[in-house]
């Protein structure tokens, strides 16, 4: 199993439908989002990557950094008021066909890492 990791591509119609349907199927757990919100997200994000295994679209993660005066998430301006800087893992989805493999982990390890190397 091959496990890429890529920047999220908002001109590619598959990705779009995919992080769409992903954050849909996962609405119990995340916040619902439409193009609109995707957009929004897609151009705001400190971090948006999409994760593949063996090519095939197997989850996403969304970071955000602090001072989006926009974004009216309850918990993310919870962080604007206690923190001066951060990194705000919006969201993580995994795909079920993809779960229980270390997707999740990885995703924010790789995250993580490449936080670490920016700063």
């Amino acid at each position: 199993m091959s496990i890429t990791v890529l920047d999220y591509n908002e001109n590619n119609e598959k990705e779009r439908a995919f992080v769409l349907g992903l954050n849909k199927a996962n609405e119990e757990l995340l916040l619902p989002m439409d193009a609109d919100e995707l957009a929004f997200l897609s151009n705001t994000a400190a971090l948006f990557k999409i994760a593949y295994v063996d090519g095939v679209p197997a989850g996403f993660l969304i970071a955000l950094r602090e001072g989006i005066k926009e974004y009216e998430v309850m918990c993310y301006k919870q962080f604007c008021e206690r923190y001066p800087k951060f990194i705000y893992i919006d969201r993580v989805a995994v795909d079920e066909r993809f779960r229980n493999q270390g997707m999740q982990g990885g995703c924010i390890s790789r995250f993580l890492n490449a936080q670490k190397n920016s700063a």
